[in-house]
């Protein structure tokens, strides 16, 4: 993960997938596990580049922009001994890993709020951004 570019060459992987035809991406619970030093909205933006317009890129991030400080702090220290550490971020630092591609609607929202099933209550607070964005262009 934090060496896309290499990741996405590998023989392996492209006798698997087809970059020249639209695919989709997942990255779904991974990237609050990559260190802000370790650049995950240029990782995104390395594996988009990557892609055929027309693919898709999904994201969904744990964020603590909804939570009392003193909860972020906690899960903060308690992933502190495990084998990696995580990041929350707010939803304006989850929103720039999508920049670049048309978001589709919802848009960028909690994931209980992404497409119900049945209605989420006002008071729940978010815990997970999530969002899709296409890579504009026309699809081969």
């Amino acid at each position: 993960m934090r060496f896309p570019r290499h990741l996405l060459t590998l023989p392996a992987v492209r006798h698997l997938i087809d970059f020249d035809q639209p695919v989709a991406v997942l990255l779904v619970a991974v990237l609050h596990f990559v260190a802000d030093s370790d650049g995950p909205a240029s990782i995104v933006a390395a594996i988009t580049d990557h892609l055929a317009p027309g693919s898709y890129v999904v994201i969904s991030h744990v964020t603590g922009d909804q939570l009392p400080a003193a909860a972020v702090r906690q899960a903060r220290e308690i992933y502190l001994g495990a084998f990696t550490s995580g990041v929350a971020r707010s939803r304006d630092q989850i929103g720039r890993m999508l920049d670049g591609l048309d978001l589709i609607p919802p848009g960028l929202t909690s994931v209980k709020a992404w497409r119900p099933r049945r209605p989420v209550p006002p008071s729940s607070p978010v815990l997970f951004w999530a969002g899709i964005g296409r890579k504009p262009g026309t699809a081969p």
